[in-house]
């Protein structure tokens, strides 16, 4: 869900975006900084950036929650990807 032309939701909005969030499976939320406080308290935020290299992005973990950490250290313990 993209939500960049979104500045205020009402209340109706927070039923179907809780029902997508909870169901168990996975919801990507662009601009998801303006709302994701409002709706849960464990996510996992995902962020590319630019480097050195112009074919190539960095992409940046921060968990939220435990069971995000978890799955970073994973990702970590795994080769792939690196504090």
């Amino acid at each position: 869900m993209d939500f960049y032309r979104i500045d205020e939701r009402s209340p109706d909005d927070y039923l179907w975006l809780e029902e997508y969030i909870t169901a168990g499976g996975v919801c990507i939320l662009e601009w998801a900084d303006k709302f994701v406080h409002a709706l849960t308290d464990t996510y996992l935020r995902i962020e590319l950036e630019f480097n050195d290299d112009p074919d190539a992005r960095l992409i940046r973990f921060t968990p939220s929650g435990e069971r995000y950490r978890l799955l970073v250290e994973q990702l970590v313990e795994h080769g792939l990807a690196r504090y």
